[in-house]
């Protein structure tokens, strides 16, 4: 998973305004099934669930965009350990 690419699709700006694009769409669900292979069942269904609400409102999800980030920021710390 690039990590700097998700963390670039997951910006106010771009949920807010419903910027996100087919290919965003894409990188979000590689992510996911990523996560699910790798047994991150956390960071799994914080991006299960942000798809999930952009299904139905293209504004939503910027706070589990913010967990998704908080998941992707503590395994970050942890390998620097």
């Amino acid at each position: 998973m690039k990590v700097q690419e998700l963390e670039n699709i997951l910006t106010f700006e771009k949920i807010d305004n419903s910027k996100l694009t087919k290919e965003d769409f894409v990188v979000l669900e590689e992510a996911k099934e990523e996560a699910k292979r790798e047994k991150r069942y956390m960071l799994y269904y914080y991006l299960h669930t942000f798809l999930h609400i952009q299904s139905f409102n293209s504004n939503a999800g910027y706070p589990i965009a913010q967990k998704i980030k908080m998941v992707i920021n503590a395994r970050r710390e942890k390998s620097w350990q």
